[in-house]
């Protein structure tokens, strides 16, 4: 039996690209938990420098659900929240036994591996020689100075950054050269350097994926455009073109963004069965994973339906009923989880910060103890125990 140390922080407490592919594999090569559960591991894209994209299918039911983690590269604690997932459904013996036979788990763990390998690798490097107690100290010097980070740009101090002191970082630490080429080239035409590395939430060619939806592409274009710059901490990394966090891309969908693709495509294949008025099978539920905030994103548009508004408001209750997160009404909607909202009727799609401490990447590390926590009871109890049974029905 895997115990908690092993099942969640893997060699050195710190999960890289690499080491989490591996325990994907130990995973479905031991399904010995619940041997009677159809498992199944699948690619659904590309990225521009070829590192697969997997889906994990876990159950044969009719109702299809969609878990989706590492949307943004330095966003981890959501990907180790995909682990937590598996291993649970596979593991835990209080899950109602017919589970897996009314739904069908669609869970990918890390959509962008592109960033996920980028913020990692310095994460791994920093924190490969220490101790649990060490790695917490670090991390909660590093959220004191994201939020004095914050505190200065509101007051509207122009200082340098403080969290990029804290966190040694070079791309000689990303074991891939033609990704660090690129990353290079991101960097000196943002003149940035390598002390961003840790919060980089793009892909490799410098493309938010929740950024480059199909959903108001035209209306973010020109809001980049006029507020050039990230917000508080990163007001000094352009938005408006190829860089660490927030550009939208080249066009909607961009095949240069193939992580928005893989997910757009898939997701609208699986509704299809939405629209098929004899189909059994249905697309209920989507639910995408970030890592700061403790917040539910989850009103759709005000152009949704009014049956559409009240499924998101009342599954938002149930959700927070046991998370104590809080719903944010986020105005600009512009990602592709605002577009699943507003355009698939029927469907719950829920955009949940996993913390409630703020400071990408490592915010999640500054207390071990309620991380876990975090991982283990409370966003699992809210899609097993509502009300509503598994939340979208």
């Amino acid at each position: 039996m895997i115990i908690l140390e092993e099942k969640i922080f893997l060699k050195n407490y710190i999960l890289t690209l690499e080491s989490l592919n591996k325990y994907l594999n130990i995973l479905l090569d031991n399904n010995i938990g619940n041997s009677n559960v159809l498992l199944k591991k699948q690619i659904i894209g590309y990225t521009n420098f070829n590192y697969p994209i997997y889906n994990i299918i876990v159950g044969n039911g009719k109702k299809d659900v969609v878990l989706i983690g590492g949307t943004h590269g330095c966003e981890i604690a959501s990907v180790y929240f995909m682990l937590e997932l598996l291993f649970t459904f596979l593991y835990d013996k209080s899950l109602d036994k017919n589970l897996f036979s009314k739904y069908t788990f669609h869970v990918i763990p890390v959509l962008n591996p592109e960033g996920f390998k980028i913020s990692t690798s310095i994460l791994r490097e920093n924190f490969k020689n220490k101790s649990l107690q060490e790695i917490e100290e670090i991390s909660k010097i590093y959220v004191r100075a994201y939020n004095q980070d914050d505190e200065n740009a509101i007051k509207g101090y122009n200082l340098d950054k403080l969290y990029k002191k804290v966190l040694k970082s070079s791309v000689n630490y990303i074991f891939d050269n033609q990704m660090r080429k690129s990353i290079i080239d991101i960097l000196n035409d943002c003149n940035l350097d390598e002390s961003v590395l840790p919060i980089w939430s793009a892909n490799a060619i410098g493309i938010d994926p929740n950024a480059n939806s199909i959903h108001k592409f035209e209306m973010l274009q020109k809001y980049r455009i006029k507020h050039k710059y990230g917000k508080l901490r990163y007001n000094d990394i352009p938005a408006y073109k190829p860089s660490p966090i927030g550009y939208h891309g080249f066009d909607k969908l961009s095949p240069k963004c193939p992580e928005t693709l893989s997910i757009y495509n898939y997701i609208i294949k699986l509704y299809e069965n939405n629209i098929i008025s004899n189909s059994q099978r249905k697309l209920v539920s989507i639910f995408s994973y970030h890592l700061t905030g403790g917040e539910i994103y989850s009103t759709p548009d005000n152009s949704a339906s009014e049956k559409q508004i009240k499924l998101h408001e009342m599954c938002t209750k149930e959700y927070s009923k046991y998370t104590n997160y809080y719903s944010v009404n986020d105005k600009l909607k512009y990602g592709f989880m605002d577009f699943f909202r507003l355009k698939l009727e029927g469907v719950l799609s829920l955009t949940i910060e996993l913390s409630k401490v703020s400071g990408n990447p490592i915010s999640c590390f500054t207390n071990f103890e309620n991380f876990k926590k975090d991982l283990q009871m409370p966003n699992l109890r809210g899609l097993k125990f509502g009300d509503y049974g598994f939340l979208g029905f």
